[in-house]
């Protein structure tokens, strides 16, 4: 759980760029997202994978 948070973290960033910022990251997205259709590769996929035990105890960490 703790990966996908700090992933979440990582990428949040991208969604509040100031108008210069979004276009070279529009660009990245639009390439990546072709080379991900093309060969159907997605770095990503271990997310939408991931599985949360909601049985499991959590544990606080202080």
């Amino acid at each position: 759980m703790e990966r996908v948070v700090a992933q979440g973290k990582r990428t949040g960033g991208w969604k509040t760029l100031g108008p210069v910022a979004r276009v070279p990251r529009d660009l990245i997205m639009s390439l990546a997202m072709r080379r991900m259709a093309r060969t159907g590769d997605n770095p990503s996929r271990w997310i939408y994978e991931h599985h949360v035990d909601w049985d499991e105890p959590v544990y606080s960490a202080g």
